[in-house]
């Protein structure tokens, strides 16, 4: 029994190694094909959950390649149209992102048959960000960059917020029924009518707190006012990308990832931001467990950075800390929906660490404003 339960394990890992080869051959084909593209070497990145590839060609140059594939869901073809409309329309204007690579076409996006039987793949092609790391973990490694680098995040946003929306593509208000921006929100507020419904089942103190949060939620959507911006969605810090000077001098930052993108007043995005960058999270495996708090000097410099390009009126400063509790609820919320589903990455496990965030925010009540508007 143990020789043939060896057997049969071993022929699984044959079979899955295959499996991987012809999908590395296929994106291989296809970027020559596609894009005139001559791969020299091309692995597969242990990260996100989707195929993504280090490519690098024959030139020399780097690239990041997405393979969108249908067997993931019905989502992919709208997802890639997204992600690709939206860095080309930002990179037009002058917005720091990797502009995606055109197919010999013209195209933002390839799609071609296979490598699975009835399967179609989205290709996606990104120039690699040589010369750069997460912001993340720049900030780790040098604690002192973390004021300057936020300052320019903020300004980086408050550009993106001066844009208008590309022609081509509709994105929706993150609190629409069913939205899957700003970490399911508008999937989540459906369930305000039934708060049970919301982890059905689940009678932990955690699903209690996420359901008592809901009424307050519904209200707070209520009182978004006008304008609605271009929102990048999701700009922490592990969707910022940075890069130093070798003097040790002037830091540049790319922002990526455009996923969660929507349309929402520009203090949603500033909020979502401040809640990736401001507070002590984990973000990743290696990162250190640390207590959650929120640190002043990164909020003030982010601030700093936002209002150097765009003021921020009255009724939007007294919506930020508000909207901070909102968009740490859906993160946690998001999280801890995948950690009931048997996920086990860091940034799930650690949901609990955004409901810390609420609290933390609830507990400087009227002294946020003072503090940060003075």
């Amino acid at each position: 029994f143990t020789l043939k339960g060896t057997r049969l394990g071993s022929l699984g890992q044959a079979r899955e190694m295959a499996a991987e080869a012809a999908e590395l051959e296929h994106v291989r084909a296809a970027l020559r094909s596609h894009y005139a593209i001559e791969v020299l070497d091309i692995k597969l990145l242990d990260a996100g959950s989707t195929p993504n590839h280090s490519v690098t060609a024959t030139s020399g140059e780097q690239f990041l390649v997405k393979a969108l594939r249908t067997r993931l869901g019905a989502w992919v073809e709208e997802n890639a149209h997204q992600v690709t409309t939206l860095a080309a329309h930002v990179a037009s204007h002058g917005l720091p992102t990797p502009a995606p690579v055109r197919t010999v076409d013209g195209s933002l996006v390839a799609i071609l048959s296979g490598p699975a039987e009835n399967e179609t793949t989205h290709l996606v092609v990104l120039p690699w960000a040589v010369g750069y790391t997460r912001a993340d973990h720049m900030i780790s490694a040098s604690p002192a960059l973390a004021s300057p680098l936020l300052e320019q995040l903020g300004a980086i946003l408050a550009k993106l917020h001066s844009l208008p929306a590309p022609d081509s593509l509709s994105l929706p208000k993150p609190e629409a029924p069913g939205g899957h921006n700003l970490c399911d929100i508008g999937t989540f507020l459906e369930c305000a009518g039934n708060p049970a419904s919301l982890f059905q089942g689940q009678d932990s103190a955690d699903a209690t707190w996420f359901r008592s949060w809901l009424p307050k939620l519904v209200e707070l959507w209520k009182d978004v006012p006008e304008p609605m911006a271009l929102c990048h969605g999701d700009a922490y810090l592990d969707n910022v990308l940075a890069s130093q000077s070798e003097s040790g001098g002037a830091i540049s930052l790319m922002l990526v990832d455009w996923e969660d993108s929507c349309m929402s007043n520009p203090i949603v995005d500033l909020a979502a931001c401040a809640v990736g960058t401001c507070f002590t999270l984990s973000l990743g495996e290696g990162s250190e467990d640390v207590a959650v708090t929120l640190v002043q000097d990164r909020l003030i410099a982010l601030l700093t950075g936002y209002q150097s390009q765009r003021s921020i009126p009255a009724s939007e400063r007294l919506l930020l800390r508000s909207m901070m509790q909102a968009c740490a609820w859906a993160c946690g919320a998001f999280r801890y929906g995948r950690f009931l589903e048997g996920v086990t990455d860091l940034k799930t496990r650690k949901y609990g660490q955004l409901i810390e965030v609420v609290n933390v925010l609830s507990d400087m009540g009227g002294s946020f404003e003072a503090t940060f508007f003075p």
